[in-house]
């Protein structure tokens, strides 16, 4: 779960291979692309929410969580593309408190 205010600007990053080799990641795969979206209750997607999406190191992406409503709730999904054809998609819960807009 990923909580924030209106005001804040966070960068993410959501690793894809941990520490200890494990995950969802092969010891040789690496991530080509990554698409974060992210959407309301009602599933209509807040493209102004995210930006800079970037793929780090091969095995994790990085992204600006922005903006929202008060009180929101909102599903974020991290999908990637692997150099073997695979496709992993993640899904988080973003909650949006006060704090301006």
């Amino acid at each position: 779960m990923l909580t924030k205010t209106q005001y804040e600007e966070i960068l993410y990053r959501r690793d894809f291979r941990r520490s200890d080799g494990r995950g969802w990641l092969g010891r040789d795969e690496t991530i080509t692309s990554a698409v974060v979206a992210v959407r309301d209750g009602a599933g209509q997607e807040h493209a102004d929410m995210v930006a800079n999406v970037a793929v780090h190191d091969g095995v994790s992406v990085v992204f600006l969580l922005r903006g929202g409503r008060s009180g929101g709730v909102y599903t974020v999904s991290v999908r990637v593309t692997t150099d073997k054809g695979q496709k992993f998609e993640d899904m988080l819960t973003l909650t949006v408190s006060g704090g301006g807009a």
